[in-house]
Order: C-alpha cells, then sequence, then structure tokens
C-alpha cells in the first residue's frame, strides 16, 4: 500500500538507525518509516536522502506489518516550478498540457538555450538530472555537461594513494606545480642571483675610476706617438663611464618583494594539497 505524508518527527532507535514519523491529510500517524537506498545498500555503499521535518514522502507499508518503508520525497511546488521546458517556466504556461498530453517539441535539446562558456548554469531544466540540497547542487545536462556548486565549500578529498586525474582528448601526462613551495625554491635562486648583480655591480663602480684613469694616461700615451690617435681610447672610456652609472642603477624591485607580489596573485578560492 502507498501513503504519502508528511515528515513530523525524526528519531533514532537504540541502535541508532534513523526513524520517521509520518502523519497523512486525515490527521493519521505512521511510525516507524524506515529510509531506503536507491543506490546499492550492502557494507557501505549506499545513498542517503535528505530527511526534513515538514518534507512530504511517499512511503509503503509491508503487507501484515505495521512497518513502512520510505520510497520517495515529494518537491513543493515551489520548486517544480523553476523546472524549465523548453525555455518556458513551466509547461503550463505554454498552454501546451491537456489532461495527461504533452504536446512540447519531444526534440527538447533543439530549443533550450545553451549556457555561454564563462557563465554560470543555475537553471533546471526538464532534461537535465538534479541533485540539490539548499544552495549546493550538482547538475549533469546534456547541452550544459556537469555543473557543481557547493555552499560554503566545495571539498574533494583524496585519500592518501589516491589520485584526481584530469585529461584532454584522453591525455593526461602534466603535473600541478604547489605554489608556495615552488615559490621558495625559485626565489632562493633569484635571491642568489640578485646578490651576484649587486657585487657584480659595486665591482663595477669600484673599478671604473682605476679603468678611467688607465684609459686616460694610455689615450696621453697615444697622443704622444701620434697626435690624436688617443682619442679612440677616450670614447671607449666614455662608454666604459655609461655602463658604470647603467650598473649603478638598482633593480626596481627586490627579490623579497617579488616573490611576495607573487604570493600576493594566488588564488583563495582553491586550496590544493
Amino acid at each position: 500500500m502507498l501513503i504519502s505524508g508528511r515528515i513530523t518527527n525524526i528519531s533514532l532507535s537504540k541502535t541508532g538507525s534513523p526513524y520517521l514519523t509520518a502523519i497523512d491529510d486525515m490527521g493519521r500517524v505512521y511510525f516507524p518509516i524506515s529510509q531506503t537506498s536507491v543506490l546499492g545498500g550492502y557494507d557501505g555503499v549506499f545513498s542517503n536522502s535528505a530527511a526534513k521535518v515538514g518534507s512530504q514522502i511517499l512511503f509503503a507499508k509491508i503487507a501484515g506489518y505495521n512497518v513502512y518503508y520510505l520510497l520517495a520525497y515529494l518537491p513543493v511546488v515551489q520548486d517544480v516550478e523553476t523546472i524549465r521546458v523548453d525555455g518556458i517556466a513551466t509547461a503550463i504556461e505554454a498552454d501546451k498540457i491537456s489532461g495527461m498530453h504533452n504536446d512540447i517539441d519531444p526534440d527538447i535539446l533543439s530549443s533550450r538555450p545553451v549556457t555561454g562558456l564563462n557563465a554560470d548554469y543555475k537553471e533546471v531544466h526538464i532534461d537535465d538530472f538534479m541533485v540539490m540540497h539548499t544552495d549546493s547542487f550538482m547538475n549533469i545536462s546534456e547541452p550544459n555537461g556537469v555543473t557543481i556548486q557547493g555552499y560554503p565549500k566545495i571539498s574533494m578529498q583524496i585519500p592518501q594513494d589516491g589520485i584526481v586525474r584530469v585529461s584532454a582528448n584522453g591525455t593526461a601526462n602534466n603535473a600541478l606545480l604547489n605554489a608556495l613551495p615552488f615559490l621558495d625554491q625559485l626565489f632562493n635562486y633569484v635571491n642568489a642571483l640578485e646578490q651576484k648583480v649587486i657585487s657584480l655591480s659595486n665591482f663595477v663602480q669600484a673599478s671604473t675610476p682605476v679603468l678611467v684613469a688607465a684609459a686616460e694616461a694610455a689615450a696621453i700615451a697615444a697622443d704622444t706617438a701620434v697626435t690624436g690617435s688617443g682619442q679612440i681610447i677616450r670614447n671607449q672610456s666614455v662608454e666604459m663611464q655609461q655602463a658604470s652609472l647603467d650598473a649603478a642603477i638598482p633593480l626596481p624591485i627586490t627579490a623579497t618583494e617579488a616573490k611576495t607580489n607573487c604570493q600576493n596573485t594566488r588564488n583563495n578560492y582553491i586550496i590544493v594539497p
């Protein structure tokens, strides 16, 4: 026998099993109502429906026994009205339903919109498979793929020896870098390079006066031998002095500052091990 009613209480047996109490439209009370597992039911393989006081349910009575088993939940009208058919809020609004007959185009996909590549899909279409709990849901849709929304979070819990595999065209041969330890390793090396640049800059600046003096002495000696021949050396000395001035210009930011700037670009919406 099939019965419909509303959950009025959820209690636990002595062994910890949840039992529902429901009341029908005639005021008759039914207890105990046991939950059923639609997707498997043995040794850790099971599914659980979200039982809430106030939910409308459909349950069955076992012949000869005063025990009941939950079969399904009946959605409220407000939820059903969110289901779209061919882009129309409800089939009733389209005036295409007559009794139990539905004249809506059977090719639902030909007239329903496809969500843009960079847009959220939050509708529920009659052709979709949808599991929703308050602000969290999973939607499987032929034109829109798989959509998952979790509030306040989506958690993927990987066991110690497990992996998450993402492939494209059947290929998954790359790897992700852990940003924080990667930045530590990279900027340890960048910092060493920075110290080398500073040391070389200091060396150039310290050596330039000596080299300029030596170049001028060489230019004078060249002029003594051949008048005007020292000008080439003086020109090279000017270039050397300019290079020294360029080397004295500090780097725009330090390696430490660059590392901090990189760390500040991390995406706090995604956390990985």
